[in-house]
């Protein structure tokens, strides 16, 4: 082999390598994420998200109506089972339930988000037993609630929490669901929500009322973080107030611009 073929091969290889090692999962995120500037709906339900790169359009699915199928009742028969579910699982079991999203894409993207700012108050609808948000913003925290009506889930929350005491010492519980919670209008810089039951299968009154008590419990220029979200399937009634209470100021997702999105919104 004469040096040139040779050198050529080389760095053939190389740039093969330096592909393999830049793809690999532990090098670079599971997710995609995209700044919004601006996100309209007309008046077919369309919603067009207009991004550095490109303009996403979601189209109404016939059928989404699927999705208000009432208010979430805790039972006595939910307490008992979330008691012995809690009893008898440990942390690292209980990691294997949460969504895949929550620790690879929406707590790596809400630690950039708060980098540059502190003192916060933080509210979680629905956290469970879940502790990813808490922890991936433990250095800019003032305050952590998380707000769930079950007690079990909570109480397994803060018992996980106190592996941290400094941490713990932030973070409080609130046995509620949005509906009733009693909190301060204006009081929280950022109210996060994943697979919250009240935005995800309840009437279309009832989400738009969640959405209302959420931009009053925000401070101007608030962010509302939610998850999942899909535009397509949502009734037409629910984006539009989504989009005339908040600014979509950034989505991510995991697989596909068209199924299950993170959303970074401002409060207007």
């Amino acid at each position: 082999m004469t040096i040139s073929p040779w050198l050529t091969s080389l760095a053939r290889r190389s740039r093969r390598a330096l592909s393999a090692a830049t793809s690999s999962p532990e090098l670079r995120p599971s997710y995609t994420t995209s700044a919004v500037s601006s996100a309209t709906v007309d008046k077919d339900g369309c919603i067009k998200l207009h991004t550095s790169s490109e303009k996403l359009i979601y189209r109404p699915k016939a059928g989404s109506s699927q999705f208000s199928v009432g208010r979430l009742v805790f039972t006595e028969t939910m307490r008992l089972g979330h008691e012995e579910q809690m009893r008898e699982s440990t942390r690292k079991e209980l990691l294997k339930y949460e969504s895949p999203e929550l620790r690879k894409m929406i707590a790596p993207i809400l630690k950039g988000w708060a980098s540059a700012k502190a003192n916060l108050d933080v509210l979680e609808l629905g956290p469970a037993y879940t502790t990813a948000i808490p922890e991936a913003l433990s250095e800019n925290l003032r305050s952590y609630q998380a707000v769930d009506f079950s007690q079990p889930y909570l109480q397994k929350q803060q018992e996980i929490l106190q592996e941290n005491p400094a941490l713990a010492a932030l973070c409080h519980m609130t046995v509620s669901d949005i509906y009733d919670l009693n909190k301060a209008k204006a009081s929280c810089d950022l109210i996060f929500a994943s697979c919250h039951p009240p935005l995800v299968s309840s009437s279309i009154n009832d989400k738009c009322a969640v959405l209302d008590k959420i931009h009053a419990l925000l401070r101007a220029g608030g962010t509302f973080a939610l998850f999942p979200w899909y535009f397509s399937e949502q009734p037409q009634a629910v984006n539009r107030h989504l989009l005339q209470l908040f600014q979509v100021k950034q989505i991510a997702y995991q697989h596909d611009w068209r199924a299950r999105l993170f959303l970074i919104l401002e409060k207007r």
